[in-house]
């Protein structure tokens, strides 16, 4: 053989171990459970007192949904959410029925997909910071819980996103103002 030809056959070689290592690499990923963290929201209750008829409102849970976009299911998934100066708070999943299972923080979600996962401060044994194990009052859920911080890992991965002060004053005047005016709250 020739130098050329040697020459030739080496790039060869050389594009189909790329090419290899490329198809290998999209397979790969193509296969794995893709997270994405679509919504997080605070849970918010009201209710009005007897004697001034004014609304008090509380953020009783953190309700979280999560997608899978990949072609294989998320399984062995563990969330929790994480708050500057609260305790954290481990995320369930919520059944078809609309009920959380407490009894167990792992959860799958299924390819294309999605599960809504919930913290709530009436799960844990800690309770809230004030000790009721009920909610926490919107100015405590202010100044001690946010920015609140979602991780879900899953596998050897793992996913965050951050729920800032900036979208939750928004959830909470949202909520505010359907309540005051009477509509729905959704």
């Amino acid at each position: 053989m020739t130098s050329e030809t040697l020459a030739w056959l080496a790039w060869i070689s050389l594009f189909l171990a790329i090419f290899s290592i490329l198809v290998t690499f999209y397979f790969h990923y193509k296969d794995c459970p893709k997270l994405i963290i679509k919504s997080i929201r605070p849970g918010i209750n009201g209710s009005r007192t007897q004697e001034t008829e004014q609304w008090q409102h509380q953020v009783a849970s953190i309700e979280v949904i999560v997608e899978n976009s990949g072609a294989h299911p998320a399984v062995g998934c563990q969330g929790v959410v994480t708050f500057p100066y609260l305790e954290a708070l481990p995320l369930y999943p919520q059944t078809r029925d609309h009920h959380v299972d407490i009894a167990s923080s792992i959860f799958t979600v299924e390819a294309n997909a999605k599960i809504r996962i919930i913290g709530a401060w009436n799960y844990c044994e800690n309770g809230s910071i004030d000790g009721t194990k009920e909610s926490v009052s919107l100015a405590d859920f202010n100044a001690k819980g946010l920015p609140a911080t979602i991780i879900v890992r899953y596998g050897n991965r793992k996913i965050e996103k951050t729920l800032t002060t900036k979208e939750a004053e928004s959830i909470i005047k949202n909520h505010q103002a359907n309540a005051y005016l009477g509509h729905p709250i959704s």
